[in-house]
């Protein structure tokens, strides 16, 4: 039974009818009323609405055309989803059933004019039937299971016109015995006329029975005349046995042609199906359905092939073939640490941050120290580059000091490349003695310029190597008791 297409009968009122088949997309539906498009609209998913209602006793045809063209393009290296795949099988099943109905209806067309076929020999008409029939067997060529019972049809047809070149044949021998006839009558016709002859010298010679002889030859020139008639007949009906013989002759050579036009379609049609099976077995060998374990072979019990999938249904995960083991096909990310996330989100954090030298300190709360003070400083400490190595202290140039710094901040100045302090007013160079070329520690060096303004407090002495030059803006003050020396 046909699971693509519907048939119904309209009664001129009845407008809505029930879609029973399954399809993809509404373009897929087409509709006929006595074999003409008809123009409809969806009330629902299963019921459409001619803009007329069908006449009555008319053919009302709803019928599905699901795409060739694949509703689904794979690409190498894109994300495989359950739904796409469901789509492709689903696009090839619709594709495979509307394939069958097709040929159904064909074979049923072919067999109904078989009888046609069979009197192919004497009826123009027969060989128009054969032909219509021939041009429904081409319609369907395209289609894939069409073509299971196209080499049969084929098979058919020519075997029909064998036995329309056999009546052909003995048509003409019919002839031929008729013609045979004919010459045998017209033999019959000279024996009677010498026959005639025969009597008509025996009465001349013998004229004591010249009457009797008379009326015996009066008869046999009857006889004569009604074989002369036969043969003139025979003669006739040899002539139209011979143009009955040219005219099957014609009609077996129409059949035969038929035939061979059925040949040609059913390889055509042979030649599709085998491109459509070998596209829905590379489909097939890749993508393999779904499955409780990982398989070992294919659909077809041949060799996995790299990139074969399958999904598994134990596990809920499609997984691919990488050539000796499944694996799964994508990466969920539970459980991952983004880059927008901290050590908060591994399963141990204290391993993370030994792992990352990071220690205790910088998670401790301040109440786990003597003192507040001393968590902060824990967490703010200076590093060392090791146990026996160096202090790490901040580097900089001169533009780059603390904006607001404090008494006690310790720093490194690249520009002036040498250490620095902040007193609570002022940034001072923190000397380390004189300095000089390889050993030599002779030179104490300084700047020429007060670009801030500086106080030389009582009790103390300073000297600087000139010369000097003050900034304006800026002042150098030097309090009663103290001095300053400029060399």
């Amino acid at each position: 039974m046909a699971v693509s297409i519907v048939t119904y009968t309209g009664d001129g009122s009845t407008s809505q009818y029930i879609i029973t088949f399954d399809y993809i997309d509404r373009t897929h539906v087409s509709a006929t009323v006595g074999g003409t498009a008809a123009s409809f609209t969806f009330i629902n998913d299963t019921t459409i609405q001619f803009n007329t209602a069908p006449a009555s006793a008319a053919e009302v045809k709803l019928v599905r055309q699901t795409p060739v063209a694949a509703l689904v393009d794979f690409t190498d290296g894109s994300t495989l989803f359950e739904a796409d795949l469901d789509l492709a099988h689903r696009q090839n099943r619709l594709l495979a059933e509307e394939s069958r109905d097709r040929a159904d209806n064909a074979i049923t067309t072919l067999n109904n004019n078989i009888t046609n076929i069979n009197t192919a020999a004497a009826s123009d008409v027969a060989i128009n039937t054969v032909a219509a029939g021939i041009a429904n067997v081409n319609n369907v060529a395209t289609n894939m299971a069409e073509v299971l019972l196209a080499d049969t049809n084929a098979a058919t047809a020519t075997t029909k016109a064998s036995e329309a070149s056999a009546s052909a044949s003995t048509a003409s021998t019919q002839a031929g015995i008729s013609t045979t006839k004919a010459g045998i009558a017209t033999t019959q016709a000279g024996i009677s006329t010498t026959k005639a002859g025969e009597a008509a010298a025996s009465a001349s010679s013998a004229s004591g029975s010249a009457s009797t002889a008379t009326t015996q030859a009066g008869i046999s020139t009857t006889k004569a005349g009604e074989a002369a008639a036969s043969a003139s007949t025979a003669t006739t009906q040899a002539g139209t046995a011979t143009t009955q013989a040219g005219i099957s002759t014609t009609k077996a050579g129409e059949a035969s042609t038929s035939a061979s036009n059925a040949a040609s379609s059913a390889s055509s049609a042979q030649a599709s199906k085998d491109a459509a099976l070998a596209a829905l077995d590379s489909f097939d060998d890749r993508y393999l359905g779904q499955k409780a374990s990982d398989p070992t072979v294919d659909n077809d019990g041949d060799a996995l092939v790299s990139g074969a999938l399958y999904f598994d249904t134990t596990n809920d995960v499609m997984k691919v073939y990488e050539g000796s083991q499944w694996v799964a096909a994508y990466a969920s990310l539970s459980g991952a640490m983004l880059s927008a996330n901290n050590l908060s989100d591994v399963a141990d954090a204290a391993a993370s941050r030994t792992n990352l030298g990071l220690g205790t300190a910088a998670i401790t709360p301040s109440t786990d120290y003597a003192t507040a003070a001393q968590g902060v400083l824990a967490s703010t400490s200076v590093q060392a580059s090791s146990t026996t190595g160096s202090a790490e202290v901040p580097t900089g140039t001169t533009a780059q000091r603390d904006g607001t710094p404090a008494a006690g901040y310790l720093r490194f100045n690249s520009t002036d490349t040498s250490f620095e302090g902040y007193d609570g007013s002022a940034w001072g160079s923190i000397g380390g003695g004189a300095t000089g070329g390889g050993s030599d520690s002779i030179f104490y060096e300084n700047s020429q310029t007060v670009t801030t303004s500086y106080t030389v407090t009582a009790t103390t002495n300073a000297m600087t190597a000139g010369p000097i030059t003050i900034n304006a803006g800026a002042t150098v003050t030097v309090d009663t008791g103290g001095r300053w020396v400029v060399v």
